[in-house]
């Protein structure tokens, strides 16, 4: 748990601010439209979905998508995080191999469509997995610390560091 923790507070420490994106309000996403959608706009091409209408599908240059929904915070945040993601791949990393797949919403009125949002509610359908709360013993944190500082320096220059003298 502590390695878990340290590794979550470097990515955290490291990560940009994200601005997540949002269907226009009132637009109520659709999942069965989204998984058809999932098909024909050409995720399965490079992902694949256990759902049984997909049956066949062995894309493997981007990872299955079958269980994402457990690996995203549960309500609206992770709704918008993944929506953002979808709709807008390079947002989230200018340098990722997913392409933009012009998931723009169109139509008006009765027919207006958000296809990322429907994608979206399609990928989060079955809910997000509860994930227990990692709590950090600060000693061994710093045995931890010890251990990995020691395989880096010598045991006069951890001392040193520790002293404030590094």
């Amino acid at each position: 748990p502590v390695q878990l923790a340290a590794i979550a507070a470097f990515l955290q420490a490291k990560s940009q601010p994200l601005e997540l994106m949002q269907p226009v309000e009132g637009y109520e996403p659709n999942a069965e439209r989204g998984k058809e959608l999932f098909a024909r706009r050409g995720c399965l091409a490079c992902h694949s979905h256990g759902d049984e209408a997909f049956e066949g599908s062995t894309a493997t240059f981007g990872p299955n998508l079958s269980k994402v929904h457990e690996k995203i915070k549960p309500g609206e945040e992770g709704f918008h995080w993944l929506y953002t993601w979808v709709r807008d791949p390079m947002r989230h990393h200018p340098r990722t191999k997913m392409p933009d797949l012009f998931l723009e919403p169109e139509g008006e009125g009765d027919n207006y469509v958000d296809p990322a949002a429907d994608i979206a509610a399609f990928l989060l359908v079955g809910g997000s997995r509860e994930f227990p709360a990692i709590s950090v013993n600060e000693g061994v944190l710093d045995e931890l610390f010890e251990l990995f500082a020691l395989k880096a320096l010598s045991q006069a220059r951890y001392e040193q560091m520790l002293q404030g003298r590094a």
